[in-house]
């Protein structure tokens, strides 16, 4: 049956049901490999057809799900990232991915991804908590705050980000006193009882 498709589509290369008809008979051979390079094959000649672009997304989606159910960190970002290419029309990828990429200890990563969920989707409450969350992790604290700051003055409703700041304003607060150095020379002293710590 593929070698018939083949050489009809000789006939009829731009035949769009022909390789529908072709990827189907690959899928109903388990061949999924060449079935997903022949829907991207067709997607590149076809890119503003909306069926085949649902068509490849759909699959570009399954990959993603079943590497992540399988528990394979790497091929899910991989899956993912090819996904978010082709459509940034959804906050959750962006989200999946940046928490992928904490979890594979990358987190700079992560808020490159999220960076770029905040340009697609400016409102976005989940996108922006979670990028102030990561600056946050990394000990950004002014970067974080002037982040949330921005967003809550773009924003309508900010009051799920109020919680936020706060918590964030806190942190950076207790991190500041921790680096006070009279309070560390005080630390000093107390382990070690040294002269010169209690000269300072």
């Amino acid at each position: 049956a593929i070698c018939y498709v083949n050489e009809l589509l000789e006939i009829t290369p731009y035949w769009q049901g022909l390789w529908k008809k072709k990827i189907a008979l690959y899928r109903l051979q388990g061949n999924d490999i060449e079935a997903d390079r022949l829907l991207k094959r067709l997607f590149q000649i076809y890119p503003n057809d909306t069926a085949v672009r649902q068509d490849y997304i759909s699959r570009l989606e399954e990959n993603y799900l079943k590497e992540r159910k399988k528990g394979d960190k790497v091929a899910a970002i991989q899956a993912l990232r090819e996904l978010l290419e082709k459509a940034k029309s959804q906050e959750v990828y962006y989200l999946a991915l940046a928490n992928l990429f904490l979890q594979q200890g990358t987190p700079e990563s992560a808020l490159e991804t999220v960076s770029e969920g905040v340009i697609s989707f400016p409102s976005s409450i989940s996108l922006i908590s979670k990028k102030a969350e990561i600056l946050s992790g990394l000990r950004r604290y002014p970067e974080s705050l002037a982040f949330l700051e921005d967003r809550m003055n773009f924003c309508k409703n900010t009051d799920s980000l109020q919680p936020l700041y706060n918590s964030v304003l806190e942190e950076y607060a207790r991190s500041q006193q921790e680096s006070d150095p009279y309070r560390i020379y005080g630390k000093l002293y107390t382990l070690r009882r040294d002269k010169d710590v209690l000269n300072y």
